[in-house]
């Protein structure tokens, strides 16, 4: 009892252990050390794409990014908080799509490191047109890809896109639907798309393609697949959308998602059953957590696919909860208005989500920040959340966590600026969490999906087991005990009662094994491949080793497997050489495409054998050894029936062709013309054997086609030659002319045309229309062109009379005159008409001066008309008469009056001046008389003024001045004429104190030159 108790005791220490470590794995779910990215239909290489590589390790992971057919492309460190940014270099604008239904090598992504890390693969194109680096042809911005790591390595995979049908048609580039793109990561990998082989890939290879939503795609070996769109338009923008398609395997019944700040139209999500009869029931969630809708359908087919819209449609941030009875893949939109990115969502468990996520902010094309908003589902009401060390429901603005319904799951909210909008955004919490960050700003929408897939058992351990001569005759497959129940797969497929910790795989293909986790659910493992032992073999024939040049021949190629065990991914290589065309091919199984000449073939069972049949065109040169072989890295334990060729020797065809007069008149001969040594001759009119004519010439004395097939008797080529169009018969009409006009400007004579005819040579015509035309017009004549041997040709010939020159233009003499002048109609001469005289509505008489001009028409009766001018000038050119003026006088003053004179045309005219009229002042004047005639002819006269006082002032009698003692005169006065006034001056004394008698001598001038004198006596008495 004691010992069962230790035993019992070490056995519970070793589960504990094994599940610590299984759930410590957990809490990094989302980071892996090796990452497989399968193409976008744009090329990841340019400057419009940038990978961010984080990690949750302290210390610096190593890590190597390459293309997937291993180039490495860079070579870059990262560390927790320290996340690597690698933005490739070439530009986009340089780089085109990737073509659909076609082997690509290199088109997709590999990153390994040296601890684990988490992958998210961005465009961000940014629709930035600045530099010509970027092209809508070649990349449409933007979208985000976040990789599933080991979760999203699978063999089966639902594809499906968050909407159906058509998304539209940007600019010049056609309707757009959803191209689905899958990338092997094991070589031999067959696709299989609705049950059929499509194509073969190595390992790094891919393949894009588009099929129906739900359409079920398998692999022969682990590989994975991404959903996209070259561009969307879910309402007028145009974007480019892209995630991976995680496999069956990984798929849940639960999910949660949280809409956008899109329209209706890109706000929708589409969910693609797995399994028949799968029911769903969809909900819809205020932004509050409270119920506003649900609905349940019932997918009847797998494959089958519901589409709605998210959350509350029209509201932004309220949410969807999606619950199935069987597993489902959702695929949802998140958009800004209708700028649009496609997210897969991971399904909601125990098991899933991560505790720790990290990536760095999101940038447009020229680096500059881009605001994004995001939610953290989880299923804990108060363990905390972090963003960068701090508790986010203590960030103002972030909300507190909400639940949503009575799901147990908690919804939290937030935006990159309330958060502090940090260059790496860093969320941690002891609870797992579903963290989604969606860039929603700048015209362009990013969505991230951070978290796991439903954590994974450990990969099954193999050992293979030699049996039948063979080293790898089966394979142990192995699992940790401990952890049951199990169910092992066989191709995504359950196997039978295969329930314990280890299978014996008999079978070559991809297993894995569903054991029950730690957190208490059954997960699947990763696949693993098992390659067992087997003999493919390949042959080659044709149906004729020696075929004609031209001809065809049919290769049949045989794959057979010749041991026991199956094999899978199976192609076999035939690629035409130089000297074959394809034309057409059948297959057993399978496809083959012509242009890589891979035969695709898929799994192939023991015993089983598949033909291939390619009919194909012999040319005339090349090389002729038909090839058909095994790829090298076939896993096949007998090498030595891996190929298999055959040749054939062509033998060149004869030439043929005619010689000979091929149009004659009643007969001729023709000759075939051949290099064949052994010539037998066929000859055909119409495409019919004319019979009996087996010679190298031909007599034809009918019309037809005529063809010969010349065939080498040495080797049975043949060829016939092109035919020839023989014609005898006279049933051509004469040459129809083409006429010239005939024309004259008066009239117009015509002479008889000719023409030419095949057998009677030149015919000349007649008519019964007449030959001369005297009057103005268009006539057509009719001739007609008889061969004599009943065909008549015809043809018209326009006669056209018509004057087409103007009458002379004649120069014209001006008319003038002084006063007035009338002008005569002029003439002139027409080639026509004659003479012509000239008509005017112009007057003919001017009365004024001035120069006018008249317009004359001369026309000729016929519609030509000419013009002329001719001025009438009215110039007035004398001056009015200039008058001899007489001289105005006058004592005191004088006044002149305008004097006149006479004018040629204006008669009298009355002189104007400048000049004063009246003067008052002594003297002699002159004015200036100017007469103008209004005519701009001017006449001047000057006329004297003369003032001129010649009286003396009166003279006055002066009575005596008398005085007793003495007496003194006192001046006296007098008039003038024109002074008036005049106070008399004298050089005597005026005072007289002597007895006596006196004389004074007055003096009186007017001041205009004239003095009169007169005396007074003074007498003292």
């Amino acid at each position: 009892m004691r010992n069962f108790t230790l035993s019992q005791s070490k056995f519970f220490r070793l589960i504990s252990l094994v599940l610590l470590l299984f759930i410590t794995s957990q809490t990094r779910a989302q980071f892996y050390t090796q990452h497989f990215i399968a193409p976008a239909p744009w090329q990841y290489f340019s400057k419009a794409n940038e990978v961010v590589i984080a990690t949750d390790s302290p210390s610096t992971v190593n890590i190597t990014l390459k293309r997937s057919d291993g180039t490495v492309e860079a070579n870059l460190t990262a560390k927790k908080g320290e996340p690597a940014i690698y933005r490739f270099k070439a530009f986009a604008a340089t780089l085109p799509l990737n073509p659909l239904n076609k082997v690509l090598n290199g088109a997709g992504l590999i990153i390994e490191s040296t601890l684990p890390t988490s992958v998210n693969v961005r465009n961000i194109a940014s629709d930035d047109y600045k530099d010509n680096e970027n092209a809508d042809a070649n990349i449409k911005g933007n979208a985000a890809l976040t990789s599933f790591g080991n979760a999203g390595v699978g063999i089966r995979f639902r594809v499906g896109y968050y909407r159906d049908g058509s998304l539209g048609n940007f600019g010049s580039f056609g309707e757009q639907r959803p191209i689905y793109s899958i990338m092997a990561t094991v070589s031999n990998t067959s696709i299989k798309i609705n049950d059929k082989v499509v194509t073969t890939l190595n390992a790094g290879q891919s393949y894009l393609f588009k099929a129906d939503m739900g359409t079920l795609v398998e692999s022969s070996n682990p590989a994975v697949m991404n959903t996209s769109a070259a561009i969307d338009m879910p309402g007028g923008c145009g974007d480019g959308a892209s995630n991976q398609i995680p496999p069956e395997s990984v798929l849940g019944t639960e999910y949660f998602l949280e809409r956008g700040t899109g329209n209706d139209t890109a706000e929708q999500t589409t969910v693609v059953a797995t399994k028949d009869n799968t029911t769903l029931t969809v909900e819809g969630y205020n932004a509050n957590g409270t119920l506003a809708s649900s609905k349940t359908v019932t997918l009847t087919q797998a494959g089958k696919f519901y589409t709605f819209v998210n959350g509350v449609p029209g509201v932004s941030f309220t949410a969807s909860h999606i619950s199935a009875d069987k597993k489902v893949a959702v695929y949802s939109g998140t958009a800004q208005n209708c700028e649009v990115d496609i997210s897969t969502i991971a399904p909601v468990s125990e098991c899933g989500g991560s505790n720790f996520i990290e990536t760095a902010k999101f940038r447009n094309y020229r680096g500059a920040t881009l605001d994004y908003f995001g939610y953290i589902l989880l299923r804990s009401a108060t363990e905390p959340v972090t963003v960068n060390g701090k508790d986010i429901t203590t960030i103002a603005g972030v909300g507190a966590r909400y639940q949503i319904g009575s799901t147990g799951w908690y919804l939290i909210n937030f935006n990159s600026k309330q958060i502090g909008g940090p260059d790496v955004l860093s969320i941690a919490s002891k609870a797992k969490l579903t963290v989604s960050i969606v860039q929603q700003e700048g015209g362009f929408s990013m969505a991230g999906f951070f978290s796991s897939f439903a954590a994974q058992p450990e990969d099954p351990t193999m050992a293979y087991v030699s049996g039948g001569g063979c080293n790898n005759n089966t394979a142990t497959l192995t699992t940790p005990s401990n952890f049951a129940p199990y169910q092992w797969y066989f191709n995504g497929v359950a196997i039978t009662d295969a329930n314990s910790d280890s299978y014996i795989a008999t079978k070559t293909g991809s297993y894995s094994v569903a054991s029950t986790l730690a957190c208490g659910i059954q997960a699947q493992s990763k696949p693993v491949s098992v390659t067992l032992c087997t003999d493919l073999g390949v042959k080659n024939t044709v149906d004729f080793a020696t075929p004609c040049v031209g001809s065809n021949v049919l290769f049949t190629v045989e794959l057979s497997n010749l041991g026991v065990n199956n094999a899978t991914g199976v192609s076999v290589n035939d690629l035409l050489p130089t000297g074959y065309s394809f034309v057409s091919s059948i297959q057993t199984v399978g496809s083959y495409d012509s242009g890589t000449g891979v035969w695709s073939i898929g799994d192939v069972n023991g015993g089983v054998k598949h033909t291939l049949k390619i009919t194909a065109k012999v040319n005339a040169s090349g090389i002729y050894t038909n090839k058909a072989w095994l790829p090298t890295t076939t896993a096949d334990s007998n090498l030595h029936n891996n190929e298999a060729s055959v040749l054939t020797t062509p033998n060149p065809l004869p030439t043929a062709s005619i010689t000979g007069t091929l149009t004659a008149c009643f007969t001729t001969t023709l000759t075939a013309v051949t290099n064949a040594t052994s010539p037998a001759y066929v000859w055909y009119k119409n495409n019919v054997v004319i019979s009996g004519q087996t010679s190298s010439t031909l007599v034809v004395n009918s019309d037809g086609d005529y063809k010969v097939k010349v065939t080498n008797s040495l080797t049975g080529c043949e060829t016939t030659s092109a035919a020839s169009t023989v014609k005898v018969s006279d049933t051509d009409k004469p040459v129809k002319p083409v006429l010239a006009d005939v024309t004259g400007q008066c009239s117009v004579t015509v002479t008889a045309p000719t023409t030419t005819d095949n057998c009677a040579g030149t015919i000349t015509g007649k008519t019964a229309n007449p030959l001369t035309y005297n009057t103005q017009g268009t006539y057509t004549i009719t001739w007609d062109f008889n061969d004599g041997n009943g065909n008549t040709e015809t043809a018209t010939q326009k006669v056209i009379v018509k004057d087409t020159q103007k009458p002379v233009q004649p120069v014209l003499a001006d008319v003038t005159g002084e006063c007035s002048a009338t002008a005569t109609a002029p003439t002139t001469t027409d080639n026509c008409t004659g003479t012509i005289t000239g008509t005017t509505s112009d007057p003919l008489t001017y009365n004024a001066q001035g120069t006018y001009t008249i317009t004359w028409d001369f026309n000729d009766g016929n519609g030509n008309t000419e013009t002329a001018t001719q001025k009438v000038i009215v110039k007035d050119t004398q001056k009015p008469v200039q008058p001899v003026l007489a001289d105005v006088t006058g004592e005191c003053s004088a006044t002149a009056t305008a004097p006149t004179t006479t004018d040629n045309c204006a008669g009298t005219i009355t002189g104007t001046t400048s000049d004063p009229l009246t003067y008052n002042a002594q003297g002699t004047y002159t004015i200036t008389w100017s007469f103008n005639d209004g005519n701009g002819n001017t006449e001047t006269a000057t006329q004297k003024v003369i003032v001129k006082d010649t009286q003396k002032p009166v003279q006055p009698v002066l009575a005596d001045v008398t005085g007793e003692c003495s007496a003194t005169a006192t001046a006296p006065t007098t008039t003038d004429n024109c002074a008036g006034t005049i106070t008399g001056t004298t050089s005597d004394p005026l005072t007289y104190n002597a007895q006596g008698t006196y004389t004074i001598t007055w003096s009186f001038n007017d001041g205009n030159g004239n003095t009169e004198t007169a005396t007074q006596k003074v007498i003292v008495k």
